[in-house]
């Protein structure tokens, strides 16, 4: 999938006349937790976590992770672990991802994109995460069909979000934003794409906050 420059107007636009207020919607206790628990998980990798992790993890990221029985199996998976730290190309991280995804099906009887994508980040921040707010913020569509979302899920959602993030980084799309969020924020201990995950999902926040005072 190709995205030139001039896709991402009207986002690269959005996000900074909305600047300040998008920063708003992200406190620093978030993005300590975030780091908290990015350093929690490095120092263990695998085997089983201890109860503060889980609950905090949950806390951050959703309580009904526990719906899920196996997803602190994986989480903790050694195998699983080496391998998003040997990905050579993106076809790589699509097989693991579709396996993930039928591996969650058979838990939980759902498709559990976003769970998955937060799953994936925890072991290699290097890939973003999708949710709802990021895909608000992001202008992506999904299909309401259950089947038809599942087979386009990777290429109109996941390598999109992907790509736009590499967009941004490499051509400095949102340097002033950026710059903005680490004079109001401490941010440096966090990687390119987790600054602006948390600046999409301050967005996405910001834009369904408005649509329901209307």
């Amino acid at each position: 999938m190709i995205i030139k420059n001039d896709d991402l107007k009207d986002t690269i636009l959005m996000m900074k006349r909305n600047s300040a207020n998008i920063i708003e919607e992200i406190p620093q206790e978030e993005i300590d937790l975030y780091l908290f628990i990015q350093r929690q998980f490095n120092k263990q990798k695998s085997g089983a976590p201890g109860k503060k992790f889980k609950k905090l993890f949950l806390l951050f990221y959703g309580v009904r992770i526990s719906q899920i029985r196996t997803y602190f199996d994986k989480l903790f998976d050694s195998n699983l672990y080496n391998k998003l730290h040997k990905i050579e190309n993106f076809d790589e991280l699509e097989i693991i991802y579709e396996e993930l995804l039928d591996f969650f099906h058979a838990d939980s009887s759902k498709y559990q994109y976003s769970y998955i994508s937060k799953l994936v980040h925890t072991i290699n921040p290097d890939f973003p995460i999708y949710d709802s707010y990021v895909e608000v913020a992001l202008g992506l569509k999904e299909s309401s069909d259950t089947e038809q979302r599942r087979k386009e899920f990777w290429s109109i959602i996941y390598m999109k979000i992907y790509n736009i993030y590499q967009i941004i980084i490499e051509k400095e799309l949102l340097k002033e934003v950026i710059e903005d969020f680490s004079l109001k924020r401490e941010i440096t201990a966090m990687n390119n794409i987790k600054i602006l995950d948390f600046l999409f999902w301050g967005a996405g926040a910001l834009i369904k906050k408005k649509s329901q005072v209307k």
